[in-house]
């Protein structure tokens, strides 16, 4: 877990980890959650906090990064995109939320991302 810190007050959060124990998965690494809290939204936090997940999960070798969202929330959809994660697949009605079947939309972003590769700072 990665947490995000700013004026000494904890602005957000990014669980990550591998999608399985199988060892031909190893290569994958998972978002399992990300929020930033109310306050500090819309200051790059969860920008950042994507960017250090795939930092770290580039520095232990990982060629892809992915996560799932629900199909209504077009806001983490779009900052997903905006960021290169791109759409692989859909779960049709994988959630049922407030009595409305929810889908759950697959995507991934192939590592290393082009960009200069150095190891992640231990308080990145």
């Amino acid at each position: 877990m990665l947490v995000a810190v700013l004026g000494g007050e904890l602005a957000g959060y990014a669980q990550f980890g591998t999608p399985t124990p199988n060892r031909s998965n190893r290569h994958v690494r998972q978002l399992n959650g990300i929020d930033v809290d109310p306050a500090f939204r819309r200051r790059g936090v969860a920008t950042a906090l994507l960017d250090a997940v795939a930092r770290k999960a580039e520095y232990a070798g990982a060629k892809r990064l992915t996560l799932r969202v629900f199909s209504t929330n077009t806001g983490a959809i779009a900052m997903y995109e905006s960021f290169g994660f791109e759409p692989e697949g859909v779960l049709r009605g994988e959630f049922e939320i407030d009595g409305q079947l929810v889908d759950d939309q697959l995507m991934a972003l192939p590592l290393p991302r082009p960009r200069s590769s150095h190891p992640p700072a231990d308080d990145d």
